[in-house]
């Protein structure tokens, strides 16, 4: 028996890692992006983490029973990961990970026009059709989508684009165009599942900096126009 996990010092390590590592697109290279990935395979998860920042197992995790179109409601409550060289359906990452959140109306509209195509498609592939798994993002036989070539299909757009970022990265984008719109943090920590709102400060510094400095040029204009309406009286 031992008194601490002495793991978690490595946890920490890993993670100031991945924070240097983070870029984040603005919204005009997201659409470049979407542009250029639509129509393949892989245009509907990159299309759900632009605008719900949600991670790439749990994007590819999704069935039909977790989104509510009518509410525009996404219920996330487990990941696809591939392990030992096989697909597996697991919880997500943290307590905190499962959540519920709506979704725009632009998404919303694009996974029904999804489903519809399913619809068409489990008429015509009939029972061999993957009925059992439900995924939302899926190949056209319904059976699911592997985490690793979604992966290798963003790296390969991002050097077709010249572009450099990863998958992950969408997430991070989503945050920081949030934040940017002046969007309340404690909604973004809750989208995000982030388990304190001091992670997601911590992870978006940047954009709160750049807030800030926003908040003191409004407020000195304030005072200006006061100013300037004094001196006209």
């Amino acid at each position: 028996m031992i008194k601490q996990n002495p793991l978690q010092s490595i946890e920490s390590i890993i993670s100031n890692q991945e924070e240097k590592e983070m870029t984040f697109l603005s919204k005009e290279d997201i659409e470049t992006v979407l542009l250029k990935a639509e129509g393949s395979k892989y245009y509907l998860p990159i299309l759900i983490a632009v605008h719900t920042g949600m991670r790439r197992g749990e994007i590819l995790g999704l069935t039909w029973e977790d989104i509510n179109l009518e509410d525009r409601v996404i219920t996330v409550n487990k990941q696809l990961l591939y392990q030992n060289k096989e697909l597996i359906l697991t919880s997500p990452k943290t307590k905190t990970s499962n959540r519920k959140f709506m979704i725009p109306s632009i998404l919303a509209d694009q996974l029904q026009q999804v489903k519809n195509t399913q619809d068409e498609h489990k008429a015509y592939y009939g029972e061999h059709y993957h009925l059992e798994t439900n995924f939302v993002c899926c190949e056209e036989d319904g059976s699911p989508l592997k985490p690793y070539e979604l992966t290798s299909f963003t790296s390969d757009l991002s050097k077709t684009l010249d572009m450099p970022f990863r998958f992950h990265d969408l997430r991070h984008s989503h945050a920081s165009l949030l934040l940017e719109a002046d969007v309340n943090v404690k909604v973004i920590q809750e989208r995000l599942g982030h388990s304190t709102i001091n992670t997601t400060l911590n992870v978006y510094s940047h954009v709160s900096q750049k807030l800030e400095r926003n908040s003191i040029d409004k407020f000195e204009k304030l005072f200006a126009t006061q100013k300037e309406k004094r001196m006209a009286n």
